[in-house]
């Protein structure tokens, strides 16, 4: 006979081909040998559930009310919770009330980002009714971070009217979040970008320039400025890396008076810093330099400069 390990993967297999009792004695014999496999150690109830719920659509009905049973009866808060989501996010033979339970169950968790992390996956699961209970226990998510991510995660399955909102209370959390510790609201602002309203980007827009992460905050003010150029702008001014690529991309998507206007600020940004700083990043706005003032503009900047270098004090 092979080795416990080898016929579980076997079976494991086998469950998606089977139907009917075969199905059943499929999943099983494959967790006998799971259970097996793992001898002399134990798995908690908590992989108990994590394995059988990796069948999916292919577990038979009849092992859920035992998952559930199982999950209820684990102590520790965390993995009681995750257990609990497994089993609700299986599309098929749903215990009444189960989403609903997974979603306060959520709501005694400790940890504010595993809180955000399991209301997110429930989010393209819940019916209408239960949306409300998952964006009230989001909104009382203590981290911003973390409250910004739960409700971002609920705004893609809400109508247009309260996906504006409920991403506009997203953004918030996102300025709420400046100087939290131990926390990335620039990825999380990042993952929202794709599917913001465009009624929302200046918003976003003041959401990015809230961020404590310098390269956080230039990558989310980047991949703005691909649907809304005056983000271009604000990443040009700042000191983010491959400022070339930053201003080639404002040389070909802004009009020409939003590169004017561009040109104008950048020149007052730099006239803050120190001068050997200055130089450098006038050489990266080359791309912006030509837009506006074409072969000319970039020599008459370049006469300048060395003008300057020659009385350098």
């Amino acid at each position: 006979m092979p080795p416990p390990a080898q016929r579980e993967h076997v079976l494991c297999a086998l469950v998606p081909r089977c139907s009917g009792e075969q199905r059943s004695t499929a999943v099983k014999s494959a967790f006998d040998a799971a259970v097996e496999s793992e001898y002399p150690y134990h798995l908690n109830s908590e992989q108990v559930v994590g394995w059988f719920c990796s069948f999916g659509e292919h577990l038979p009905d009849e092992f859920l009310a035992g998952l559930v049973g199982e999950a209820r009866t684990i102590y520790d808060v965390a993995q009681r919770t995750r257990s609990l989501v497994r089993v609700a996010l299986l599309e098929h033979g749903l215990i009444p009330g189960l989403r609903q339970e997974a979603i306060e169950a959520a709501r005694r968790l400790g940890e504010p980002a595993l809180r955000a992390q399991l209301l997110a996956q429930l989010a393209a699961f819940l019916q209408p009714e239960l949306i409300d209970l998952a964006l009230l226990e989001s909104s009382e998510i203590s981290s911003p971070t973390a409250r910004a991510a739960a409700l971002a995660a609920l705004a893609d399955h809400l109508s247009d009217g309260r996906r504006r909102e409920t991403y506009y209370r997203a953004l918030v959390a996102i300025r709420d979040a400046k100087g939290e510790r131990d926390a990335s609201p620039h990825a999380v602002l990042r993952r929202m970008l794709p599917e913001l309203p465009s009624e929302l980007f200046g918003e976003a827009l003041s959401s990015a320039l809230t961020l404590d992460y310098l390269h956080g905050r230039q990558l989310v003010l980047r991949e703005l400025g691909d649907r809304y150029p005056p983000a271009l702008v604000e990443a040009l001014v700042s000191d983010g890396e491959h400022p070339e690529k930053v201003a080639a991309d404002c040389a070909a998507a802004l009009s020409d008076d939003e590169l004017v206007s561009a040109w104008s600020r950048l020149l007052h940004y730099l006239a803050q810093g120190p001068r050997a700083s200055a130089v450098v990043k006038l050489g990266s706005a080359a791309p912006i330099i030509a837009a506006c003032g074409g072969e000319n503009g970039v020599q008459a900047v370049y006469e300048s400069l060395q003008q300057v270098a020659r009385s350098w004090p």
